[in-house]
């Protein structure tokens, strides 16, 4: 087995001609690979860029992860659009590729992307990964699955800073929802340490930056957690070895944040049935 170490990289979420964002990650993987990665995890949706809808870059992006590990000697994972489905693939350097589908889709998601119905852990030369996108790691079932099975836990996520949000909310709301937009990154934080502890494993969570939707972005905020839920490495190109541990104590919400992941799965279920499109599961 090579050497177990990770790399969770940071590029931009939206923007830029396709040519343009796959040479930025192959410099990534490069640079990756220069600090000693052999394994790279790039963002949620990279090919095309993130966007709330659907898009034919699978093959592309499964064409570009495949050269890309062979040429480099990694294993590459990315996010990319699959049609209706928001998908991690992970690339060995043998050229093999693992998907899985995004099992916990947001509310505006649900209205053009269909949802994963099944964890998947793959092998690979760093050990066995589970897979994850960005807002399944709030949901507490997601992360079931790899406590005690898995060497790392990686997530490709587009997570933007909400902050800015609040001030879109009618003032006499704000007091009620204001904590949401307000501790969604800090939480998000504190989570993936406390799951890194749950899973006995660590976690290479690798998040967009740049623009999203007006004033606001993709928060960034790529970090390596180890098995103990310490903070290995941060940045726009975190390196850290990866060193499975023991599953500790069972992952839990604060009762608050309990209750937004149930209304969230609510709205999404709604949103899914409403305008998903016809033939979809």
């Amino acid at each position: 087995m090579s050497a177990r170490i990770a790399a969770a990289v940071e590029l931009a979420g939206t923007g830029g001609s396709a040519p343009d964002r796959l040479a930025r990650a192959a410099a990534a993987v490069r640079a990756a690979k220069a600090a000693g990665a052999s394994l790279v995890v790039l963002p949620e949706a990279y090919r095309p860029g993130d966007a709330h809808a659907a898009a034919a870059a699978g093959p592309a992006a499964r064409a570009w992860m495949e050269a890309t590990a062979r040429a480099d000697d990694v294993t590459v994972a990315m996010g990319y659009l699959d049609h209706d489905r928001c998908v991690l693939g992970v690339t060995t350097p043998n050229g093999a590729h693992t998907a899985y589908t995004k099992r916990f889709l947001s509310p505006d998601e649900a209205r053009a992307w269909r949802a994963g119905t099944h964890p998947v852990i793959v092998e690979t030369p760093v050990g066995r990964l589970g897979l994850l996108v960005c807002a399944d790691v709030l949901q507490l079932s997601a992360w079931d699955a790899y406590v005690g099975r898995v060497d790392a836990v990686i997530v490709a996520a587009a997570w933007p800073d909400y902050r800015d949000r609040i001030t879109t909310i009618p003032g006499v709301a704000r007091p009620a929802l204001g904590w949401l937009f307000r501790d969604s990154n800090p939480y998000r934080e504190a989570l993936l340490a406390r799951a890194a502890v749950a899973v006995g494993a660590p976690i290479v969570f690798a998040n967009a930056t740049g623009p999203y939707r007006g004033a606001e972005g993709f928060s960034g905020g790529s970090r390596i957690y180890g098995a103990d839920g310490t903070v290995l490495a941060a940045g726009a190109l975190a390196v850290a070895p990866i060193v499975p541990g023991t599953p500790g104590a069972p992952l839990r919400h604060t009762p608050r944040w309990a209750a937004f992941t149930r209304v969230y799965r609510f709205a999404a279920a709604v949103r899914a049935r409403r305008d998903a499109p016809s033939g979809s599961a």
